[in-house]
């Protein structure tokens, strides 16, 4: 579970890398505005994704060392 909260750490770090990197682009001529805005908008989505999944990865994570825990503590 652990590796899966970290590879989605790292997706989310690659695709705020890349929405930092859109701007420039579009600013240089490299996108058009269009290109720019449709990216961006593709960008954002999956951060939101990825931001949703790493929350429940975390909660998840967090109910299995509740868990962890309690057991311990009925020991």
């Amino acid at each position: 579970m652990l590796k899966a909260l970290e590879q989605q750490q790292a997706e989310r770090e690659k695709c705020r890398r890349m929405m930092l990197e859109l701007y420039p682009d579009w600013k240089n001529g490299i996108l058009s505005q269009e290109e720019y805005l449709t990216l961006k908008a593709d960008l954002n989505e999956k951060l939101q994704a990825l931001d949703a999944s790493i929350e429940k990865l975390r909660n998840t994570a967090g109910q299995y060392a509740d868990g962890f825990e309690q057991e311990n503590a009925f020991l």
